[in-house]
């Protein structure tokens, strides 16, 4: 089966990720890369007031990303040691779009590198992710 077809059906198996509403976009093996989308969902809006999503449902969405890619290079048992968000502006009636690229993959550890973009095409966040690879 396809690999984003995998992916995708991964994170639509009842849970948080399908509470999120993520979908797998594009995996560019060459680059490790991988896209994701959330969309703009009423259910992600947080304090700061209606149409802003809440910082936590950017920092799950950059854990998602960053986890799959690591998964799409054929990473199996690496649960997320350590994760870093940098929310650069506020996501305001938007979706987002998020590409994570593994940078290292080592014996024990994995680092994977999160951009996130408005529909505007703006940088809202950037994220990096280390993870303990356990087999």
């Amino acid at each position: 089966m396809e690999l984003l077809k995998v992916i995708q059906q991964s994170l639509d198996e009842p849970g948080f990720c399908r509470t999120l509403g993520i979908r797998a976009v594009s995996w560019d093996p060459n680059k490790r890369s991988l896209v994701l989308r959330m969309d703009k969902k009423a259910d992600l809006e947080g304090g700061a007031g209606p149409g802003h999503m809440h910082g936590g449902a950017v920092g799950a969405f950059v854990d998602t990303a960053a986890t799959f890619a690591l998964l799409a290079c054929g990473v199996e048992n690496c649960p997320t040691a350590n994760y870093r968000l940098d929310l650069l502006r506020p996501v305001f009636e938007s979706g987002v779009t998020a590409r994570a690229t593994v940078r290292r993959r080592g014996r024990l550890l994995a680092v994977v590198d999160v951009d996130v973009i408005d529909d505007a095409d703006r940088l809202v966040a950037i994220g990096r992710a280390t993870f303990a690879i356990l087999d």
